[in-house]
């Protein structure tokens, strides 16, 4: 079903005259299959796209980026183009960062800003993500510590082939994760709405409320019952609310 769009982006859904466009930015080590569903289940009239970064799915030879501008920078090159009609920004943990720093860009440029920004799974970003870097680890090490994190069992842990394969992205991203820290004073005008877990035991709750200090109005923070994946988890509550907010956006 996937197929390329640009080369920073995938298209999840074909939409012929679509009236919204979804940029998705998934978690670090995450891929667009967090978001498929979104796009299978949510209006026919919304096009879903996903960031695809160098290390990722079709682009997975190329060297992935370990910082944050350069990862930003080919994201705001090519998404340019794509602006043409409204758009939100959904993005899950690091990627609600990622899509803060090109909300931050676009802004720059007095290009149109997102109809709604999504921010699911995430501190604000001037707020230091992860408390304990692990991107410096030996692979192994690197990738015991990821069972915290839920995301790697013990199968791929004992097979060295997979782990050099699918290492070099997952450890990129959290080097992004744990170096990024945003301390500039910019508020956007854009609506905004962020998504946290009852559980989370990345993010608390209070935490959430941090993004709230850089958007002027139209601000509010939803709770959905599971842990830090509560995305994919426990992703029909979720799902119906992203629903919500295109309707109210395509049918005020």
């Amino acid at each position: 079903m996937n197929k390329e769009h640009t080369p920073s982006f995938i298209k999840l859904n074909s939409v012929f005259t679509p009236k919204i466009r979804i940029f998705c930015f998934p978690y670090a080590g995450g891929s667009s299959a967090t978001f498929v569903p979104f796009a299978r289940n949510i209006n026919a009239d919304t096009e879903f796209l996903v960031i695809q970064p160098p290390g990722k799915g079709a682009r997975f030879k190329e060297k992935p980026y370990s910082d944050m501008p350069s990862l930003v920078e080919d994201l705001y090159l090519n998404i340019q183009p794509l602006l043409n009609i409204p758009y939100m920004f959904l993005g899950h943990s690091l990627g609600s960062r990622v899509a803060f720093e090109l909300l931050r860009k676009i802004d720059a440029a007095s290009l149109p800003l997102p109809i709604e920004f999504i921010a699911s799974g995430s501190r604000g970003p001037q707020v230091c993500a992860i408390r304990k870097p692990i991107s410096s680890l030996g692979d192994k090490e690197f990738a015991i510590a990821l069972q915290e994190y839920g995301r790697v069992n013990q199968e791929i842990i004992d097979n060295d082939e997979l782990l050099a394969l699918i290492l070099p992205a997952i450890k990129a991203d959290f080097k992004i994760s744990e170096e990024y820290y945003y301390s500039g004073t910019d508020s956007f005008s854009c609506p905004l709405t962020v998504f946290g877990g009852t559980h989370d035991p990345l993010v608390a709750e209070h935490e959430l409320y941090s993004w709230c200090d850089l958007f002027e109005n139209d601000k509010k923070v939803v709770i959905f019952e599971g842990k830090h994946f509560f995305i994919e988890e426990n992703k029909e509550p979720v799902i119906n609310a992203v629903k919500n907010i295109i309707q109210s956006k395509i049918y005020k």
